[in-house]
């Protein structure tokens, strides 16, 4: 990230956002966008943009940061599970169409004696 080292420590930032929160934004864009200058392509680096761009806006949207951080994580859930529904779809379809088989075990089964319906004790 040009040289430059990034002080990841959580006291750092927890500190630097008490203490000053544009000071932290400006610092955390910059980093964000250091980051993403780093990645392999421009296209990578265009579709990493526009999802930091979502998640900024989610948390201009929500005041609190929790809130945000619940709708962020909402976000990425479905993201992955969009994901993984496609990749299911995949094996699905290139799976043999033969079903694998099952081992049937064989189990004892116990005999259970009819009870009288006329001495139902349940409403008594």
């Amino acid at each position: 990230m040009n040289d430059k080292t990034i002080n990841l420590s959580f006291q750092y930032w927890s500190d630097l956002a008490k203490k000053d929160p544009e000071a932290f934004e400006k610092k955390r864009k910059e980093v964000i966008d250091q980051y993403i200058a780093t990645l392999p392509d421009k296209e990578t680096q265009a579709r990493i943009n526009k999802l930091q761009w979502r998640i900024d806006m989610e948390r201009k949207k929500y005041k609190n940061p929790l809130d945000a951080a619940i709708r962020i994580y909402d976000m990425m859930w479905a993201s992955v599970s969009k994901h993984y529904d496609v990749l299911q779809s995949l094996t699905d379809v290139t799976s043999s169409e033969q079903p694998k088989k099952v081992k049937i075990e064989k189990a004892l089964i116990l005999p259970f004696k009819k009870s009288d319906p006329s001495n139902n004790q349940m409403g008594s």
